[in-house]
């Protein structure tokens, strides 16, 4: 008799645990998705700031290598925005978030060579007989750009602590036991890129 009860009350101890534990880990994971909205929402907004750059006007007589750089830009930019399509449909995935951080690095990369080009070729300068002339068109999309930068990176940092904790948990034991049982998976973690990168520090 007391035997029987004492098995029942394991069994219930058990169960508690386990819908408890489950309950934690579900929690940890929805936290990831929920920042990975966040950082979704930062990268597309970038994106978005990209797609009204490459709207504007451009100048005549532009060399060949500023158009060559332009073209790489828009090229990485729409490789940002397949990443975060498919990263929308699949957040935590490993996959999915490798192919969304090498978006996001080449697109700088892109962007920094782009800006590098327009400089040498005197392309950031506006004549000198223009009425109003202004002596760096791009300087406000370089600094819109920073402002991204700062944002994406401040979403990275949250995505990458929500990721963190969750990994945490389903390493501990015996959660772990039950995280493998149940198809929990560790979460990738993205690299946060300097908001300032080596180009723009050796400019100043």
């Amino acid at each position: 008799m007391w035997s029987l009860s004492l098995e029942w009350m394991l069994l219930a101890l058990l169960v508690f645990w386990a819908v408890g534990a489950y309950n934690r880990l579900a929690r940890l994971r929805s936290g990831c998705v929920q920042q990975f909205g966040a950082l979704d929402a930062h990268l597309g907004q970038w994106h978005a700031m990209l797609q009204a750059f490459e709207a504007q006007p451009k100048a005549e007589g532009q060399s060949p290598a500023l158009v060559h750089a332009q073209a790489a830009l828009h090229q990485t930019a729409a490789q940002l925005q397949a990443a975060l399509v498919d990263a929308r449909g699949r957040p935590l995935r490993e996959t999915a978030l490798a192919s969304l951080e090498h978006a996001c690095s080449a697109l700088d990369v892109a962007w920094q060579a782009m800006t590098k080009v327009a400089v040498d070729t005197g392309a950031g300068a506006a004549p000198s007989d223009a009425p109003s002339p202004d002596p760096d068109p791009l300087q406000p999309w370089q600094q819109r750009w920073t402002e991204h930068q700062v944002r994406n990176r401040l979403g990275l940092q949250q995505f990458n602590a929500a990721a963190e904790r969750y990994n945490a948990a389903i390493a501990q034991y015996p959660a772990r036991l039950l995280a493998w049982l149940l198809g929990f998976r560790p979460v990738r973690s993205l690299l946060v890129e300097p908001v300032v990168s080596k180009a723009q520090e050796s400019g100043t």
